[in-house]
């Protein structure tokens, strides 16, 4: 539950977007006009900037433009050049901070939450079929508008190509909840509107994403589950074309004891026996998990289901043929 001052947070955030009516301010917080009242003559206590426009009667914040400090930016500048000539990453962000202090940039994006660590001390190797870009250039941009969206709740028009064959581009309005890095794939997870009210849970590749704006567009805030979303999903997301199964299987080496001990499968591995371990798991039966089963071969024992362990003989088969 969002604490009250969370929500004028958010009324302030939709307000210095666009010009807003007091039943739209509704429509978004999902609350009675009476409560957007109250919000409205909280805000004029703080002197935030909040104005209303005598003809629409919209409300807006307009924050007054304060003098520039030019001294500071002078400075600003001659410690990027020092940093820049060293090779720091982070003279890019003495680059924005120059920005915001001469009004180029919008202090709202860029206030957002980094999605991943930007500090050349800190390594993130996703392996080598990643689709995860660590151009620093795409960090700034793409993700940070992503969260800037998810933060206003701004409705987002985007192009996107699905990974099926000869799959063709698509238009799509969605309204975006988060960004999440699953594996070594970066996906924006959003909902799209089906009519009468319904909603449908979607998740994006942010690399099949080929362009982005924003509709203009607000939505309320939609209650998000993690759980929800992780639930029976093993390695890539799959979607629901994939039939639950229950796995069983002895555990024979220590290394694969500890990591699965420490694993966190949802549900839950079950473990039936500690000598010698077996486990159970219930989890979709895709792709992945095939080719993770013939990885950790001959570490495990496959007990059950035996419709599985036929299909692992054949794949282990038709490998073998290969190398012949």
């Amino acid at each position: 539950m969002s604490s009250t001052y969370d929500k004028l947070n958010q009324v302030k955030k939709r307000l210095q977007e666009h010009p807003t009516s007091i039943q739209e301010l509704a429509d978004y917080m999902n609350c009675n006009i009476r409560t957007i009242y109250r919000y409205i003559t909280t805000l004029e206590g703080e002197n935030c900037g909040l104005k209303q426009d005598k003809k629409t009667h919209r409300f807006f914040i307009s924050p007054d433009v304060p003098k520039r400090p030019e001294s500071l930016i002078r400075e600003l500048k001659s410690a990027q050049k020092v940093l820049d000539n060293m090779g720091v990453a982070h003279g890019k962000s003495i680059k924005k901070a120059i920005k915001i202090l001469n009004g180029e940039v919008s202090e709202s994006v860029e206030a957002a939450n980094h999605a991943i660590n930007v500090d050349n001390d800190f390594v993130v190797d996703l392996g080598p079929f990643s689709e995860y870009s660590e151009n620093l250039q795409f960090r700034e941009t793409e993700i940070d508008k992503f969260l800037d969206a998810i933060k206003n709740r701004s409705k987002l028009k985007i192009t996107y190509v699905s990974a099926h064959d000869n799959a063709t581009e698509e238009k799509i309005d969605i309204c975006p909840v988060k960004l999440v890095l699953r594996v070594d794939t970066l996906y924006l997870v959003a909902y799209v509107e089906l009519g009468e009210g319904k909603l449908e849970r979607r998740l994006f590749a942010v690399r099949r994403i080929r362009n982005f704006r924003k509709t203009g567009g607000f939505f309320p805030e939609i209650p998000f589950s993690y759980k929800d979303l992780y639930a029976n999903c093993f390695g890539k997301y799959t979607g629901k074309d994939f039939p639950k199964i229950k796995l069983v299987m002895e555990v024979k080496s220590s290394w694969l004891q500890t990591q699965l001990r420490e694993a966190h499968f949802n549900p839950p591995i079950k473990i039936r026996k500690q000598n010698p371990m077996t486990v159970e798991l219930n989890i979709c039966d895709t792709p992945d998990l095939e080719g993770w089963l013939l990885g950790i071969l001959p570490d495990v024992k496959i007990l059950e289901p035996e419709s599985l362990k036929e299909r692992l003989r054949l794949q282990l088969k038709k490998s073998s043929e290969a190398l012949s």
